[in-house]
C-alpha cells in the first residue's frame, strides 16, 4: 500500500508558497492605486503609526505626534474632539429632546481649532481660538473674541458679528 506522503508534501509546498506571498505583501501599502484612485501612504515609514480610518491615521516620527491623510501629508497635531453628528431632534412627551445621531459620520474638532469630516476634509478651516460642542448639538466658535454657533456639521448658524 502506497503512503499519501507525496500530497501531504504538495500541500505543504503549496501552504508554504501562500504564507511566504502573504508576508512579503505585508508592506505593499506604500504606494497604490485603489478603485477610487487614492494614493495610500505606507505608515511603516514612521516610528510608529496606527491604521488608517476614515481618511486618518496617527503616526509618531522622531518623538512627535501628529495625524496624516492617505496622501502621506500632515494635516494636524492634536485631536481634540469626535462625535457624530446629529441628523434630527425631536420633542418627546414628557418636554424633552430626542437626538438622532448619524452613526455612519464622524466630525473631528481638532489643535488649531477647525473641523474635518470623515473623508478627512475641512469643514471649519483650522483658524479658531476654540471650538466646544454644547450639549451635544452645537458648535461654539470663537475666533478674535467674536462668537458664532454652527450645527454638528459645522453649518455656521450666526454670521460672526458679536
Amino acid at each position: 500500500m502506497k503512503t499519501p506522503s507525496i500530497y501531504i508534501y504538495s500541500i505543504l509546498f503549496i501552504i508554504s508558497i501562500s504564507l511566504f506571498n502573504s508576508c512579503n505583501g505585508s508592506k505593499s501599502l506604500s504606494q497604490h492605486t485603489t478603485e477610487n484612485s487614492k494614493t495610500f501612504t505606507d505608515t511603516v515609514a514612521f516610528d510608529k503609526s496606527s491604521r488608517f480610518f476614515q481618511g486618518i491615521a496617527r503616526v509618531e516620527e522622531d518623538s512627535s505626534t501628529f495625524f496624516i491623510k492617505t496622501n502621506g501629508k500632515r494635516v494636524f497635531e492634536n485631536l481634540i474632539h469626535e462625535f457624530q453628528p446629529l441628523d434630527s431632534v425631536s420633542p418627546t412627551n414628557n418636554g424633552m429632546l430626542s437626538l438622532y445621531k448619524n452613526e455612519k459620520k464622524l466630525m473631528r474638532i481638532v489643535g488649531n481649532y477647525g473641523m474635518l469630516n470623515d473623508s478627512a476634509e475641512w469643514v471649519l478651516q483650522p483658524e479658531y481660538d476654540t471650538i466646544p460642542l454644547l450639549y451635544d448639538r452645537y458648535l461654539k466658535i470663537e475666533k478674535e473674541g467674536k462668537t458664532t454657533y454652527a450645527n454638528s456639521w459645522g453649518n455656521l448658524m450666526i454670521a460672526f458679528k458679536y
